[in-house]
């Protein structure tokens, strides 16, 4: 035998030793499965506006009309006629779901002044200076970025819009004042 025939003999003798090493591996492996099922809790999202109320009047002015969406309120058609006329409206913002919330922005649109007439820029100028838009908390505390609105709970609010009881002018023609809104934005706490 030369070397290259002990090289064969080793190379074979090295398979049948791997091979038997497998057999011998299969012979004391064990087969696992994990089998689960799990069921999570729903925690449902879901904060809304609700009771809102018809609009409590001061003065002269006109409430107008409201409708509610659970996401949107819409007030339409108020009338503020003279300095200190105002319209209040209170209602609900709900936390119906299963998650803690907390305001992360609050955006107050910049209303837009439109009048008419040969004083048109100096009416929409003193309704400009004289209008007022309050939202609040129901006991007159302000709405900030951060405050919490948990779980199961609502938070009674105030919006008043009115004509500031200070001014000392009033308008030559109608000035419709438009893009009145505050968007809130909840987020998870």
């Amino acid at each position: 035998m030369n070397s290259r025939d002990y090289k064969i003999i080793a190379i074979i003798a090295l398979c049948l030793g791997i091979i038997g090493l497998s057999i011998a591996f299969a012979a004391m492996s064990t087969t696992l499965n994990i089998k689960s099922v799990t069921r999570y809790g729903g925690n449902e999202w879901n904060i809304h506006f609700a009771n809102i109320d018809e609009g409590t009047v001061t003065g002269t002015a006109s409430k107008g009309s409201v409708s509610l969406t659970s996401s949107t309120i819409t007030i339409s058609d108020i009338v503020l006629n003279k300095p200190g006329d105002a319209v209040t409206y209170t209602f609900d913002i709900v936390n119906a779901g299963a998650i803690d919330a907390k305001i992360e922005t609050i955006n107050h649109s910049v209303p837009t002044f439109n009048g008419s007439g040969e004083e048109q820029t100096t009416d929409e100028e003193m309704i400009k200076n004289s209008f007022e838009y309050n939202l609040t908390y129901n006991d007159g505390a302000v709405i900030n970025v951060g405050d919490e609105l948990l779980s199961k709970t609502s938070k009674r609010v105030k919006l008043t819009i009115s004509y500031d009881e200070n001014a000392s002018q009033t308008p030559k023609q109608d000035v419709i004042v438009t893009n009145i809104g505050t968007t809130i934005i909840y987020n998870e706490l």
